[in-house]
């Protein structure tokens, strides 16, 4: 997997960049407000959230703490039982040694494993590109099946996971689209049809505008990283995909933030080769990243971009 790309403007440290593109993009799915607090934007539903590829947990912590916070049991101005910011989280990676790193951090952390769990959080070993392959247990937590029913919405209204309008469901994929094989086809109808989610994702597309040699890189690139070129298409194809999964043209939002990623983090990179260099170290397969983001930066034959699709 390329290197988790964030924000890189306004600081040289990886994992503050990183939780800033992630603030980001809850922000643009207004799971955030616009200021990155944790503010659910409908606080009388419950919120799983679906994370395709957290790595080695270090997403899945900074969710947790992020949008778990507590918030009143009822709310004083209507009366109303209120839920949690985030009640479930459901995490798939396919490596297994990133898995039980994780599995061990979270452990660790009082977060994995706890019956009394707020929320309740559960990880898997799987292939997130074929849903089709998804254990039971897997399918059933992803759906909400295996929780315990949610609180009332009303002190005399009762509601289960399963109520369309007690639960809301998101797909997270941060910079994990693109590696999906043979195409993100699969989740995307997964994702609509079978667990009424919506998707939030950071995701690379090709530029309409992108010349046969930019293309004809992009191929050799995608040919050593192990990622499908057929995955770099362009943000009007990307549309018609979501389209064809089921989601509504109008409810789709695709962001261009290239400019906050691609050239800051070559530069990042640079410097930290050059701070490497003055004690006789490199970076080493990172010199091949740097000059691709370099070229992204430049060409802008690829964009990085956020894509919200709501169910």
């Amino acid at each position: 997997m390329w290197m988790n790309m964030g924000y890189w403007e306004n600081t040289l440290d990886f994992p503050t960049a990183c939780r800033a593109l992630l603030d980001e993009v809850l922000k643009t799915a207004k799971l955030l407000t616009p200021e990155s607090r944790s503010l659910f934007s409908n606080p009388n539903r419950a919120l799983t959230i679906v994370d395709l590829g957290f790595g080695c947990g270090d997403q899945t912590v900074y969710l947790i703490q992020k949008m778990s916070k507590a918030i009143p049991a009822v709310d004083a101005l209507t009366d109303k039982q209120r839920f949690p910011l985030m009640d479930r989280y459901v995490g798939v990676t396919p490596n297994r040694t990133q898995f039980q790193y994780a599995e061990s951090r979270l452990t660790a952390f009082g977060m994995h494993r706890r019956k009394d769990a707020s929320p309740s959080v559960q990880i898997f070993c799987a292939d997130a590109a074929q849903p089709a392959s998804w254990s039971e247990k897997l399918s059933s937590a992803a759906k909400g099946e295996a929780a315990s029913p949610s609180p009332p919405r009303d002190v005399n209204e009762s509601a289960t996971l399963g109520d369309s309008d007690s639960r809301e469901t998101w797909i997270l994929a941060l910079d994990t689209l693109y590696h999906f094989s043979p195409s993100r086809q699969p989740i995307l109808n997964h994702a609509y049809r079978e667990l009424q989610a919506s998707l939030m994702a950071f995701d690379l597309v090709l530029a309409e505008d992108a010349s046969r040699l930019d293309r004809v890189l992009l191929m050799v690139v995608s040919i050593l990283t192990g990622t499908p070129f057929a995955n770099f298409v362009t943000a009007a194809q990307y549309r018609k995909m979501l389209v064809s999964a089921g989601y509504a043209e109008d409810g789709i939002e695709v962001r261009d933030v290239s400019g906050h990623v691609f050239a800051p983090l070559a530069r990042f990179l640079k410097n930290r080769e050059r701070q490497l260099g003055l004690i006789g170290l490199g970076i080493g397969a990172y010199r091949v990243a740097r000059w691709m983001f370099g070229w992204w930066g430049k060409s802008g034959a690829v964009r990085g971009v956020i894509v919200i699709a709501r169910r």
